[in-house]
């Protein structure tokens, strides 16, 4: 230990000795950052978040539309024609949630007549509380991406330049003014991971109704606080 402190003084002699002065403050002192540099890194961070709500919430759809397919198939062929189906243009995210949705109610309440009534109780459940979740983030997506965003918007004296907002102005049927869409970059931060746990949800509801032995979401959801949870971990 001794021995490494001193090599490592030894060392800051060496570049004490060798860098003018003027270097030596340099080196010492961190840079402060530019105006430029700030605008920069504030509204990088910014579209960084964007790109990431919308991954997540395309990745949310893309499991809507795998458990469509996965719930419709039996066979890679006949998985290969569902593709096509589920793919096509016409079905964007809320369609093809209804689609899911029916599916899920029509196998726990007419194709499996013999299910627990738990089983059945719970799906239902579950699939009511995603139904709203995944109603109410489709339309939070759809003010945002077809609203009109103010990133790097600033004045010429301004040196702060992470404020994040987006107008797309509606109003009310008394004729007021709604709020906003967005409150800013932490607004975004916290759809993002309502759109990742939303996507979790789905993925582990699919998986428990198309399990060879029946439905087996009793056993793999639960409520808590009111709000139903799955105790299926995400893999990162």
């Amino acid at each position: 230990m001794v021995a490494a402190m001193r090599n490592l003084f030894l060392a800051d002699l060496i570049v004490r000795s060798v860098l003018p002065i003027g270097d030596r403050q340099m080196a010492d002192e961190p840079t402060e950052e530019t105006r430029d540099q700030r605008y920069d890194r504030q509204t990088k961070e910014q579209f960084e978040l964007l790109g990431r709500f919308v991954q997540a919430f395309e990745l949310m759809v893309f499991e809507v539309r795998r458990g469509c397919i996965h719930l419709t198939t039996s066979g890679v062929d006949h998985q290969s024609l569902m593709n096509r189906v589920f793919h096509h243009s016409a079905l964007s995210a809320q369609p093809l949630f209804d689609i899911l949705s029916a599916l899920i109610t029509a196998i726990v309440v007419e194709l499996s007549p013999k299910i627990d009534p738990d089983q059945r109780t719970t799906t239902l459940g579950v699939l009511k509380q995603l139904r709203t979740n995944f109603k109410d983030l489709v339309e939070r997506r759809n003010k945002l991406l077809h609203g009109t965003w103010f990133i790097g918007w600033a004045n010429p004296a301004a040196t702060d330049f992470s404020k994040t907002s987006v107008m797309n102005l509606k109003w009310t049927a008394e004729g007021e003014l709604k709020p906003p869409p967005l409150k800013g970059a932490d607004d975004l931060k916290q759809l993002t991971s309502k759109c990742a746990d939303m996507a979790h949800m789905i993925l582990s509801l699919v998986m428990c109704i198309h399990l060879t032995g029946g439905p087996r979401v009793c056993q793999n959801f639960q409520k808590q606080n009111g709000r139903w949870i799955t105790t299926i971990q995400r893999v990162e």
